[in-house]
């Protein structure tokens, strides 16, 4: 229950408050990196739909080039961009279809995935706080995936003193 009603404090962007000692003392001697991970994390919580929403509004800044680019890479990609070609099996690689298949992995939960295909626009370098925002969600909710195996694993009993 106790790592159930933390994952519900964190994904509603709440302070954990008295969640903290009783996942500490739960879960803290076998999961120490999860259990710091995840009381860290809930004092600057991220939620999913902020990272959907700061997402959206960085469309443009993602889409271009990057602020190490010249105008002439910039060029060059923009008219490599006009006429594509690729197989069938694979997705496409342009700015635009990348930013659409990451803001759906995004919006589907997959925040993971959605970073991954980011850091892969010409314009990530102009991210770094949404980057930052996104790693540390990701972080939280595999520390809580951890902490939920645990406890369904070991079921009810508390931990040998």
């Amino acid at each position: 229950m106790i790592a159930f009603a933390a994952r519900r404090a964190i994904d509603r962007g709440v302070a954990l408050g008295y969640l903290e000692n009783l996942l500490a003392a739960r879960f803290g001697p076998q999961h120490q990196a999860a259990v710091a991970t995840i009381i860290t994390g809930s004092h600057q919580p991220v939620r999913l739909n902020e990272l959907i929403n700061d997402y959206q509004a960085l469309a443009p800044e993602l889409r271009r080039g990057g602020p190490q680019d010249s105008w002439w890479a910039n060029t060059k990609r923009e008219l490599g961009s006009l006429i594509q070609v690729h197989r069938s099996s694979r997705p496409p690689a342009s700015p635009e279809a990348r930013y659409n298949r990451a803001l759906q992995m995004l919006s589907s939960g997959d925040a993971d995935q959605a970073l991954a295909e980011t850091m892969r626009l010409p314009g990530a370098a102009r991210a770094g706080d949404w980057t930052a925002k996104a790693r540390r969600y990701v972080a939280v909710h595999r520390a809580l995936d951890e902490i939920e195996s645990a406890a369904l694993m070991t079921g009810t009993a508390p931990p040998a003193q």
